[in-house]
């Protein structure tokens, strides 16, 4: 629910009828159940033959911002596009073009507006990767944002120590 707005969005994956080629479109209501776009919705990212596979919206100030694979498992890469409050498209970005299994996508608000997209990614070993975007569609820090150090970070309970070590 976008609050300064009263939306509500939501994410679909559109397929064709053999579901072999697949886009993304989104959704708007407002608090009522009524449609905020086009009775369509607005079709971010086209039916094609590259798999293109939604996976998680995040919510800004202006729009939305899409985030998903393209191309099949265990090829994938991951992007993001962002659409207007009237569903227009702005930008698209690659998130990360190394091509390798990807799962477990999600994003969510960071600081200063930004969104931050987290994935696990097969390419050399299971890890876990993350990818700040600016609203404009550009990477990194605001001017105004310092960096956030990885020993300023700590994810407890450790997710990752628990499943290998089995505690």
């Amino acid at each position: 629910m976008d609050v300064n707005s009263s939306r509500f969005w939501v994410l679909l994956k559109a397929t064709d009828g053999n579901q072999s080629q697949s886009g993304a479109i989104v959704q708007s209501f407002d608090i009522s159940g009524n449609t905020q776009l086009t009775s369509q919705g607005s079709a971010l990212v086209p039916i094609s033959a590259s798999y293109d596979d939604p996976y998680d919206l995040t919510i800004t100030s202006d729009g939305v911002i899409v985030f998903y694979f393209s191309g099949n498992n265990p090829s994938q890469t991951i992007k993001a596009t962002k659409c207007n409050l009237t569903g227009a498209q702005q930008w698209q970005a690659d998130i990360c073009t190394a091509v390798s299994g990807k799962d477990d996508l999600a994003s969510g608000d960071f600081k200063q507006g930004q969104a931050v997209a987290v994935w696990t990614d097969n390419r050399f070993d299971t890890g876990v990767y993350a990818q700040k975007i600016n609203n404009d569609g550009t990477f990194g820090s605001t001017s105004s944002s310092p960096e956030i150090s990885g020993a300023s970070l700590i994810m407890y309970p450790n997710p990752s120590t628990e499943f290998v070590t089995g505690k």
